[in-house]
């Protein structure tokens, strides 16, 4: 099974792409820029915009960007940890989603996924489970599991004199959802307590670094690739850096514009410009 991109539906001519309707960008290229004995990995990504209709039927060309505004990059989740997750909770990869019904049916946080999609490309590409649980989590699942050295555990966890030891086992280690789950093999979740217990993957925010009169079809941004080791010598990646420097180039990217909070001064004003890093 291939987790393909799921494809949302175009915004119309007078919108603007978006968390519900992103732009499928093609990452051109994603090449490191620091020397490869450096400790730091910063990479230069390049990525399509065109300033016209870029597809048949045509659809509405990007809107273009200004110096200040962000580009908005959603990630996915690896498809072998997707394949794990949903193993874990003995769910059907090739299960076709046509509706998404939380427990809570006021909950709005799906309402961006394109359906019908088959649930394994709804965990790669929707479910954030790389993210770090809170407390209120390992509260949920103590109710999920028939084991009596698990339920005492979590129940240990969510209460006020437990805090020292979460804080040491998934703080600390910045253990992920996914993590949490193997580690706790008893707990069994339903779907709609998926949706509820879980986040959506969330887009991340980059400054453009690239100037729409020098490259009227791109857009480039400068990203430090995150990578640490825990007190406990684990390794951890950020999802969304990660993602970027191992894709493939021409792979499809959901990407949108936002407007920024800085803005230059009228042409002809000097200004003083600092800058502190990447990201």
């Amino acid at each position: 099974l291939r987790p393909c991109l799921p494809t949302s539906p175009l915004p119309s001519p007078s919108s603007t792409y978006s968390l519900s309707s992103p732009y499928l960008s093609s990452l051109v290229s994603c090449s490191r820029i620091t020397n490869p004995s450096w400790q730091q990995d910063v990479r230069h990504c390049v990525f399509s915009y065109p300033s016209s209709s870029p597809s048949s039927p045509p659809a509405p060309a990007p809107t273009p960007y200004s110096p200040g505004d962000v580009v908005c990059i959603l990630p996915s989740n690896p498809p072998s940890n997707a394949l794990s997750f949903l193993a874990h909770l003995s769910l059907s990869p090739s299960l076709i989603l046509t509706s998404i019904t939380p427990v809570d049916s006021h909950d709005k946080r799906w309402a961006h996924v394109p359906l019908p999609i088959s649930l394994l490309s709804f965990v790669t590409h929707y479910l954030d489970i790389q993210g770090h649980p809170r407390r209120l989590f390992f509260r949920h699942i103590s109710t999920l599991t028939d084991n009596e050295i698990e339920k005492e555990k979590l129940a240990h966890f969510s209460s006020a004199e437990g805090q020292g030891d979460l804080r040491l086992y998934n703080q600390k280690e910045g253990r992920t959802f996914l993590e949490v789950l193997e580690d706790f093999r008893y707990v069994k979740m339903s779907l709609e307590e998926v949706l509820t217990v879980l986040p959506p993957l969330k887009p991340r925010k980059f400054s453009i670094s690239s100037s729409l009169s020098l490259f009227p079809d791109q857009i480039h941004v400068t990203l430090a690739v995150v990578e640490y080791t825990t007190p406990l010598n684990r390794t951890r990646k950020g999802l969304c850096s990660h993602f970027l420097s191992t894709l493939p180039v021409g792979s499809e990217v959901r990407i949108w514009v936002e407007k920024g909070a800085i803005r230059l001064p009228p042409p002809g004003s000097n200004i003083i410009a600092v800058g502190p890093g990447t990201g």
